[in-house]
């Protein structure tokens, strides 16, 4: 069995500060080019080919082949450069989106143990699982958490309800 990445409860809140100022400047960049820019059709190009952004608990966007795929696709209709994919998130775009991160981000779970990288191949994206979730050595247990085509868990709808 190969060896697993594990993620120290101290290292995924270091993830989570450093998430929260990628996205922080994410949005500042926004705001600077937004009056130059048609912001309702990018939010509409945007939503039209990109799933809707799901956090991982590390704070960090979920990007399956899908969120991969639409980006791609949406920086070809925008006609934007490789250095501009970044800011291809809704989340960026309006004051709403933002404060839907800002409420995603809020309600993050609480960190209580270590947790490990797992690839979810059914969305085919890397995961990060609690430890007490991690299958015994020698276990059938599919090494993927539940998700939704947009990558939702089952614990994120519940907070989103």
């Amino acid at each position: 069995m190969p060896r697993r990445i594990v993620i120290s409860k101290e290292k995924v809140y270091q993830r989570r500060a450093d998430s929260w100022a990628f996205h922080y400047a994410n949005r500042g960049l926004v705001k600077q080019i937004s009056s130059a820019v048609d912001a309702h059709r990018i939010i509409s190009i945007i939503s039209r080919y990109v799933p809707a952004p799901v956090l991982r608990v590390d704070g960090n966007l979920l990007e399956g082949r899908e969120t991969f795929r639409g980006v791609s696709e949406a920086a070809s209709v925008l006609n934007w450069s490789e250095a501009q994919r970044k800011i291809i998130c809704v989340w960026y775009w309006s004051e709403v989106y933002w404060m839907e991160y800002v409420h995603a981000f809020q309600n993050l779970p609480d960190v209580e143990e270590d947790y490990y990288i797992v690839h979810d191949k059914i969305i085919d994206a890397i995961q990060l699982a609690p430890m007490s979730s991690k299958p015994k050595q020698g276990s059938a247990k599919a090494e993927r958490i539940p998700v939704d085509k947009w990558g939702t868990t089952r614990a994120q709808k519940v907070q989103l309800t």
